[in-house]
């Protein structure tokens, strides 16, 4: 009988274990939608509060979500150092949205010093996981060249047809152009 009672204790602390790190886990997660929903009702204070939570929980999208309020939400909120450092964290967690982050303040000039080449180098490790919109930046700027990029047309389009089939429709439109 005593036996029977400590195996029950021990799983039933077990499952409490399991429990409270399962929802911590989930805290992240909540947290960061949580976020994401203050920022589609234009509450930008309460999503940065929200989106710090997560970003403490462990949450790794969190930061790119950050780095997007702090570099393009609204003019109280806008902060390209801190934006950098958001996507800087994004990208270490190999999120890709922190790649494209950093190669649109680069190819920008915010915050940073503006580098195309920096640009390209970002906006390519982001197109390597499909992302979209990197790809239709890599187009353009292989069409249009810069300071240290060379205008490369098949290169160019290369990256265009990849944004296009990823359904980015401005890409779809310079195709169909040419």
């Amino acid at each position: 009988m005593r036996y029977q009672l400590r195996w029950w204790l021990c799983v039933g602390m077990g499952w409490m274990w399991l429990t409270s790190a399962h929802a911590m886990n989930n805290a992240g997660q909540e947290s960061y939608a949580l976020g994401l929903a203050a920022v589609q009702d234009g509450n930008y204070q309460t999503a940065i509060q929200y989106l710090q939570l997560a970003v403490q929980k462990g949450e790794p999208h969190a930061y790119a979500a950050l780095g997007n309020i702090y570099s393009s939400g609204p003019r109280q909120a806008v902060d390209f150092g801190k934006a950098k450092t958001a996507y800087e964290q994004a990208a270490l967690r190999d999120d890709v949205e922190g790649w494209y982050g950093l190669g649109k303040l680069y190819a920008e000039g915010l915050g940073v010093a503006k580098s195309d080449q920096q640009a390209v180098y970002y906006y390519a490790k982001a197109a390597g996981k499909y992302h979209v919109q990197a790809a239709y930046a890599l187009g353009v700027m292989y069409a249009h060249g810069g300071a240290n990029v060379a205008v490369d047309a098949p290169r160019s389009r290369q990256y265009f047809e990849q944004s296009c089939l990823g359904g980015w429709s401005a890409a779809c439109r310079v195709l169909k152009s040419k």
